[in-house]
């Protein structure tokens, strides 16, 4: 068998129901080989990167490692994004990169780049295979070391030589197709640190558990959501936790921190005594920079040891699987006194008060003033009115981010809000959708993203009409870098420079791509438009005209506080 078969009939054995992927010269033979052999189907993109964001959100939206193969050279570099937004964003995306052969290292042959050197930064393990008896070993390595520990990306690079080199003994899989879903292994805690956080606990008056990304690939969502119910605990999340509680449930406080964190929500984080951190590496935008987790008891559970202790001063880190922590300290929780734990109802009371008034007064009344061009608010209090419970929605960096994140309350727990917050790349939405859409299609999918994005990826929507996956796309049609154009007003003067578009015509854009398209001017449609898309059997490209960021500023908690300076002083500011 040539090591292109190898490496089909290995794949095979982990049983994934698509790989994504990009050719090049360097992967014919490999592409030869799934035409003929392969047990999944191949969904070819028109951009590397747009692949692996597919494949990111794949993996996250199924719960099972995704699979991605690029060619040598720019397909490798182009790859790189999305690699590492899988391994800053801990999602289990392993990637097949093709390379020229062996013989031509050192002699600057066309897309030579030296591949081991340039994903080493990127991802949690890369190898390149030097003979065809190594494939299976590297290939079940890889698969394991994506899906266990710290879920993360990682990169298997095969030359030419060796896809189509013989290998004359029998193929036998070496992790028998162990690491197809995550997490592979699942550390329990050691019972004297779940007693020691039950003291804590019962010290504590204001307690509050703060989910991360870690709680979603953990799984924990249902034990948390027991935990909750029987001690009335409330929940924060992150933005990568988003989802690991209901946040309708009584006693979820929503998102907090610097990007997508309601002012109500990080006030409460604030004054909570006890923090239980689960699967968070309590970074600077979580934490709005430190203040949510100074002066309190911290208790930091993960599965992974390196960011215990990494980001604030933690009173018990905890190296354990989150599911595994919760149920442990379900059966032991119970040992509180009645006394303590009425004050816990008390202060879950008062969450669950503030929370509801934040969003009776403060998003409602955005909402009723919205009208033309259609205001973020709107969109999102629409989102909330037409989707199905099991929606997934993939939120692009920049203005959908943290509108979706503070004020889209998520139904059902799980993982159905998608961002890219390892790096916060452009681009991410669109083939995301596509990619959340395949890893589960029973559910319905809407990406969002801004016509900067837009420009980055539009390209696939190709490959999402060919596919012909019913999905929703908005376009939120402001003319600008937003983003950045917010900066420049807050703290440079107003001084608006290289931000701001030409006119495109984003319709005929899609509709020349074979989807379905259509124009929202304003917001006494927009339900309306979005009902009739979720309705539709093949994809949607809905073209929004959106008020620009630097009319309605998003929920960013420093843009919140410095946007009530005065305008001729801020004319006035730099950084």
């Amino acid at each position: 068998m040539t090591g292109a078969q190898v490496l089909t009939k290995l794949l095979n054995e982990y049983e994934p129901e698509h790989v994504f992927g990009v050719p090049g010269d360097t992967s014919t033979s490999l592409y030869d080989a799934f035409c003929r052999w392969g047990e999944f189907r191949h969904v070819v993109f028109r951009d590397e990167r747009s692949a692996v964001f597919a494949a990111d959100a794949y993996a996250r939206a199924s719960g099972g490692a995704a699979v991605v193969d690029v060619p040598s050279g720019g397909g490798a570099l182009y790859a790189v994004a999305g690699i590492s937004e899988a391994q800053k964003c801990c999602i289990p995306v392993l990637c097949i990169a093709t390379d020229i052969p062996l013989s031509s290292d050192e002699t600057e042959a066309l897309t030579e780049v030296d591949q081991e050197a340039l994903f080493k930064a990127v991802s949690k393990w890369n190898a390149r295979v030097k003979t065809v008896e190594r494939l299976p070993a590297l290939l079940a390595k890889a698969f394991r070391l994506a899906t266990s520990g710290r879920p993360g990306a990682t990169v298997l690079t095969v030359p030419e030589n060796i896809l189509n080199g013989d290998l004359k003994e029998p193929v036998t899989c070496h992790g028998s197709g162990r690491g197809r879903s995550f997490p592979l292994y699942r550390p329990r805690p050691p019972r004297s640190e779940v007693e020691r956080l039950v003291k804590l606990l019962a010290e504590a008056e204001r307690p509050i558990v703060l989910a991360g990304g870690g709680t979603l690939s953990s799984g924990a969502y249902d034990d948390l959501a027991a935990l909750c119910s029987e001690t009335r605990i409330p929940v924060a999340t992150s933005i990568n936790g988003k989802g690991s509680v209901a946040e309708t449930s009584e006693w979820a406080i929503g998102v907090v921190g610097a990007n997508g964190g309601r002012p109500t929500a990080n006030a409460l984080v604030a004054e909570a005594d006890l923090i239980l951190v689960l699967g968070s590496k309590l970074n600077r935008v979580t934490t709005l920079g430190g203040s949510l987790t100074k002066d309190k008891v911290i208790c930091q559970v993960d599965v992974d040891a390196e960011p215990l202790d990494n980001n604030a001063a933690i009173d018990l880190p905890v190296l354990s699987d989150i599911r595994e922590l919760l149920q442990a300290l379900r059966e032991a929780v119970g040992s509180v006194g009645a006394p303590r734990r009425n004050a816990w109802r008390t202060w879950c009371e008062r969450v669950r008060e503030e929370t509801t008034r934040d969003f009776d007064t403060y998003f409602k009344d955005r909402v009723r003033a919205s009208g033309a061009p259609v205001s973020a608010y709107k969109l999102v209090d629409a989102l909330q009115n037409t989707l199905p419970q099991d929606s997934i929605v993939v939120a692009d960096a920049g203005t959908p981010t943290p509108f979706v994140s503070a004020y889209y309350r998520v139904r059902l727990a799980g993982r159905r809000v998608i961002c890219p917050r390892g790096h916060g790349g452009l681009g991410y939405a669109l083939p995301g959708a596509l990619g959340a859409k395949l890893g589960r299609p029973a559910a319905a999918v809407v990406g969002i993203f801004g016509d900067g994005s837009f420009g980055m990826s539009m390209g696939d929507l190709e490959t999402i009409a060919r596919v012909g996956a019913p999905l929703v796309l908005i376009n939120l049609d402001n003319g600008c870098y937003g983003w950045i154009k917010v900066l420049q007003k807050l703290y440079f003067g107003e001084r608006y420079f290289s931000v701001d578009f030409s006119p495109v015509d984003n319709l005929g854009i899609a509709r020349s791509f074979g989807l379905e398209a259509h124009q929202i001017d304003d917001s006494g449609s927009l339900e309306e438009r979005l009902e009739a898309a979720l309705r539709s059997d093949r994809p949607v490209f809905l073209n929004v005209s959106c008020v620009s960021p630097v009319e309605e500023t998003p929920p960013v908690a420093k843009w919140l506080r410095d946007e009530v300076i005065p305008a001729e002083e801020r004319k006035r500011m730099t950084y």
